[in-house]
């Protein structure tokens, strides 16, 4: 007797997952400048030092560049009926430009995200040990110069504090901001036993 073999009818593995876009400097290049032959008019005007030359042939201009080092870049949209102003640019120069704008808009991220506050949720009756670990959390966020918001609440189906225990639990943290070298920015915001918030900074 002949045994069939039974082939799974489930795709290879990894086929018909997307696969990451990759961009390369050359896409880069065409993304961020409008150059070469992707220059919108067949007759151009070249801007240099000494201003702008008469209108001549893109492709004579382009001929008469090292290619492997220059691109031909256009510098101004064009309407129907007029003439590209371009320049010539190094590639370096080129790849330099696109380099710096990339870890420009990386720092600003990273600012952006260093700057965004820490929160931290703590109990009305919190037990002394959770305490600690949560002051120590805010310690260390204002260690790392960031501000650190505090949503004191209390918890449902859970034991309400007493006033007492309220204003021990706003010393300790008082005490810890103090020792952490910071402060409170603005006043306490809310309800003492109800939902209250503090806003540090160092």
């Amino acid at each position: 007797m002949i045994r069939r073999r039974h082939f799974s009818s489930s795709s290879p593995l990894g086929v018909g997952r997307p696969m990451p876009v990759v961009f390369t400097m050359e896409d880069k290049l065409k993304d961020e400048y409008t150059s070469d032959e992707d220059v919108d008019t067949a007759m151009v005007q070249l801007k240099t030092d000494q201003g702008l030359s008469e209108p001549q042939s893109l492709r004579q201009l382009l001929f008469s560049i090292d290619r492997s080092t220059s691109h031909v870049v256009q510098l101004t949209k064009v309407g129907d009926r007029e003439i590209a102003i371009v320049t010539i640019m190094q590639r370096r120069d080129m790849i330099k430009s696109i380099v710096k704008r990339e870890e420009t808009a990386r720092k600003a991220a990273h600012a952006g995200k260093a700057k965004k506050p820490k929160q931290l949720e703590i109990n009305w009756a919190i037990a002394p040990n959770d305490l600690q670990m949560k002051l120590n959390q805010m310690e260390s966020f204002l260690t790392q110069g960031k501000r650190v918001e505090i949503m004191l609440a209390s918890k449902r189906r859970q034991r309400k504090a007493t006033e007492e225990e309220a204003t021990t639990l706003l010393r300790a943290i008082r005490d810890r901001v103090e020792t952490a070298g910071a402060r409170e920015s603005k006043p306490l915001e809310g309800k003492v036993l109800g939902q209250a918030l503090m806003i540090i900074d160092k």
